[in-house]
């Protein structure tokens, strides 16, 4: 029979066991052969999981975080995520970490790990190369492409479609944009955001019209309780008050000079209604994107960044605060697809801990257990919405990584120091075969 074993507590099932007699070797035997060709995996694995859930009564569940992981003792065979879902339904992607890459000035790594996005992902993000600190470093000089050219030509190479993040934000501006009079930053940010376009219109995908704009009550830091500092739901700041309609104007400006992308808002800390960190902001999102669109501003999509950690699994005596988390995660993006937009998840990326904090008491085993349930459980939300047509993490190794720094890795991909898939990665490979069965 087939026993699932419920590792972690709660109702999540993030592994499965195959024991018993003839009948499992037979399946064994079967997923073994399978290996061969992704199509002949798929159709043998759903027969072996059609089987099996029956056995164990359960004629109609569908595993979670973890499902069909390999008998004990057996090797698993790596398989690319692009791979197993139809790039039509969904894109898994991630971001080139341009600046830690490059910077480290070794080749072969740089292969390696050229290696590995290219064949895992379909979509990718520069992390720093299109920002407007690096393509417009001086008012007077010209834009310098260079660095965002090349994590585009990367893209190109490797089949993969491109997200240019990003026009305008309120952190990641050069100095003298930051230092512009109000009276100059709306030219200036129009400008920019005309330079760029016309440098990449119909070379890429997506964009990142707008980023972060909404303000946030972060219950436990003051310094991010900035609503009411700009109208509506806006927080002051780099374009507000002196650009107050600048999310509208750069929208309807991206539209008219790349009718072909796909024009994302982007945001952090909204993706789930049951957040006890700022548990109403998915609200005033969904009230700026709502009100935009009733005023037919072109939002093309929403999204959702999800810099978390593993404490959102629900499990444990710290996760017990996010329990709830994922089920809130499924309404929020009920709420948004509601409003006709496309749902991206943009940079996933699962700590030990809050960004910058070093990691708690527990063992690595149950981290990578708890962060495995994390991964899995935002794709299978993500699977579970059609609306959901991006799945994308913030980097993909523990190597080079935003969330290692000062002294703290907070190990918060999918894929170790040495390029090896750690557990999450096995989850989410689970996730998108059950959600390949049960779509057959």
């Amino acid at each position: 029979a087939l026993e699932w074993k419920n590792a972690v507590g709660g109702d999540t099932l993030v592994g499965a066991r195959m024991r018993g007699g003839g009948v499992v070797q037979l399946m064994q035997r079967m997923a073994r052969a399978a290996l061969t060709a992704r199509r002949a995996a798929l159709g043998l694995l759903a027969s072996a999981a059609a089987f099996a859930l029956l056995l164990a009564g359960r004629d109609g569940g569908t595993p979670g975080a973890g499902a069909l992981l390999a008998s004990e003792g057996e090797a698993r065979v790596v398989v690319p995520l692009r791979s197993l879902v139809d790039p039509s339904r969904l894109r898994i992607g991630t971001a080139y970490n341009d600046a830690r890459v490059w910077d480290e000035g070794d080749p072969a790594g740089q292969f390696r790990y050229e290696k590995v996005l290219a064949d895992h992902f379909s979509v990718v993000t520069a992390e720093n190369a299109c920002k407007p600190s690096a393509i417009m470093r001086n008012a007077s000089g010209p834009p310098d492409f260079v660095a965002c050219d090349r994590v585009l030509a990367f893209a190109k190479a490797n089949d993969m479609a491109f997200r240019l993040h990003v026009l305008s934000w309120g952190d990641w501006n050069p100095k003298w944009m930051k230092e512009l009079p109000a009276t100059e930053r709306r030219a200036a940010l129009l400008a920019y955001t005309r330079t760029v376009l016309e440098h990449y219109a119909g070379q890429v995908d997506y964009v990142d019209v707008v980023n972060e704009a909404v303000c946030d009550e972060v219950v436990f830091t003051s310094a991010k309780q900035n609503c009411g500092s700009g109208p509506g739901q806006l927080k002051s700041g780099q374009w507000v008050p002196a650009v107050s309609d600048y999310l509208g104007e750069t929208f309807r400006l991206a539209r008219e000079l790349c009718p072909s992308c796909k024009l994302v808002y982007n945001d952090y800390g909204f993706e789930s209604d049951a957040d006890i960190v700022d548990p109403r902001k998915y609200e005033r999102v969904l009230a700026t994107v709502g009100e935009a669109k009733r005023a037919g501003v072109p939002i093309d999509a929403v999204g959702f960044q999800f810099h978390i950690s593993t404490q959102y699994s629900g499990n444990g005596m710290v996760g017990m605060a996010f329990r709830g988390y994922l089920a809130g995660v499924s309404r929020v993006f009920t709420q948004f697809a509601a409003l006709g937009v496309e749902l991206h998840v943009t940079e996933i990326d699962v700590g030990c801990s809050p960004p910058t904090i070093p990691c708690p008491w527990e063992t690595m085993a149950w981290r990578d257990a708890q962060q495995a349930e994390v991964y899995a459980g935002v794709l299978r939300v993500c699977l579970q919405n059609v609306a959901c047509t991006i799945y994308q993490s913030w980097g993909f190794t523990d190597r080079y990584s935003w969330r290692d720094s000062g002294g703290v890795n907070q190990t918060a991909h999918a894929f170790d120091r040495n390029l090896a898939p750690k557990l999450a990665y096995w989850a989410m490979v689970d996730t998108l075969r059950m959600h390949a069965i049960a779509s057959a």
